[in-house]
């Protein structure tokens, strides 16, 4: 079982969180870059890892960066962009094998840190910024990246839908960027952007594994504790709680299948009334044992998939499915009616416990894996919770069915999107 979460202040907005669990052969260290979404930053921020991740003190090539990660017994390393709320988060990862497998007694822990804070603190730059040439190959594959968010069409009806949603709000920008703004980007203003992240982004690094995490915490405490910087203030934003009416946005794409999504506003922002959300959420369409899979699914055939999912950081309830535009319509209503199926109490007991037990092992499967416990830990971090997965579970299995109803009756219907087929839209 791992530990509780120990999280020690280390410099200037600079925190390190240890997480071991003794089940664990290898260590999973991260360093997680987190900064407002900005709309004139955003592009820009996305292109910075993969720009370190090219070249950096020690290893100013690939060869050099396999070679040295071969040394460390098959090191992988990881860099990647993605978002939490209104919050940016641009991360670099290294997982490698604990110190006590090292066949001649190698510091790999240390030598990982080491590795990590070259990446993040020593990228290869000029006078006039990144390598030319690297850069208009990065800003060539972050253009090729967001581009291929349209091929995933369930995805892109999601984002769509939350855009929609969050419109006046930063949670609204793409944590990838966009397009237009690529080209604009040169190797100077690349590296005034990664510069202006050290000094302003709030820093979280995370060890995760079965090591002892000193080494990291030291290594990382030399470099980064001397540094001068300005942190950014950020305060999470009250989100809208409540839907004043229902907008409805139909789009047309070269899809075989219509994607059908309805975003919900959860109606509080209430730490305590998360668990009850959260069950009525998988109660309605989180499992394959509830509503929306058993009637509207499997009974009525009016979706070829239909899931529901409560984000706690935005307050949104999202149901999305596949659908026949023709059937759009009628999928929308029945889906529905399972929610007031809910707010009627027009469920079993079997039906709850089971439920419960799928989230109980969705959450018991976290601690499965150094990722999933560096997930969970980072979102309760960003989110200024304190809460293990155990004890969430704890939280879920004393929710009442009154409290599910409830918590029905509190949701309301913000913004449904339609994604149809061109064949469907000329008829």
């Amino acid at each position: 079982m791992s530990s509780a979460p120990l999280r020690q202040p280390i410099g200037e907005a600079v925190h390190f969180t240890a997480i071991t669990d003794p089940k664990f052969k290898h260590n999973r260290l991260s360093v997680h870059l987190t900064v407002p979404l900005d709309r004139s930053t955003v592009t820009q921020n996305a292109l910075i890892p993969q720009l370190i991740y090219r070249g950096f003190k020690g290893c100013e090539s690939h060869t050099q960066l396999a070679r040295r990660l071969g040394m460390l017994y098959g090191a992988m390393v990881d860099v990647r962009v993605s978002k939490h709320g209104c919050l940016q988060i641009i991360t670099l990862s290294i997982q490698a094998l604990d110190d006590r497998f090292a066949l001649e007694g190698e510091p790999i822990v240390e030598e990982c840190a080491r590795l990590l804070r070259d990446m993040l603190l020593f990228p290869t730059l000029g006078p006039d910024g990144f390598n030319p040439e690297m850069t208009a190959i990065e800003k060539h594959n972050l253009k090729d990246a967001i581009l291929a968010e349209i091929n995933d069409k369930r995805s892109y009806a999601i984002a769509r839908c939350h855009a929609l949603m969050d419109a006046d709000s930063p949670a609204s920008l793409r944590a990838a960027g966009y397009v237009e703004d690529i080209d604009a980007i040169t190797p100077k203003a690349a590296a005034e952007s990664y510069h202006r992240l050290i000094d302003s982004a709030h820093i979280e690094i995370m060890f995760v594994g079965s090591g002892n995490p000193e080494p990291a915490k030291a290594c990382f405490t030399e470099a980064l504790s001397g540094l001068s910087r300005h942190p950014h203030s950020y305060v999470q934003p009250d989100y809208r709680r409540i839907a004043p009416t229902e907008t409805q946005v139909a789009e047309v794409l070269d899809v075989s299948q219509a994607k059908l999504v309805m975003g919900f506003r959860a109606g509080t922002a209430r730490e305590e009334d998360h668990a009850p959300i959260r069950m009525m959420t998988a109660l309605w369409g989180g499992t394959p044992s509830s509503l929306l899979f058993t009637t509207v699914r499997e009974k009525l055939s009016l979706c070829y998939y239909c899931a529901a999912r409560f984000d706690r950081t935005t307050g949104i309830v999202m149901l999305e499915s596949g659908v026949s535009s023709d059937k759009a319509e009628q999928a929308k209503v029945a889906m529905l009616d399972q929610l007031e199926r809910i707010k009627a109490g027009d469920f079993s007991d079997m039906l709850l416990e089971n439920t419960l037990r799928l989230m109980q092992n969705s959450l018991k499967g976290l601690e499965d894996t150094l990722g999933g416990l560096e997930g969970w830990y980072l979102g309760q971090i960003l989110s200024g919770r304190n809460r293990t997965p155990a004890e969430d579970y704890a939280a879920l299995a004393a929710v009442t069915r009154q409290q599910v109803e409830q918590a029905a009756r509190g949701v309301t219907l913000d913004t449904t999107y339609l994604l149809k087929e061109k064949e469907a839209a000329a008829q």
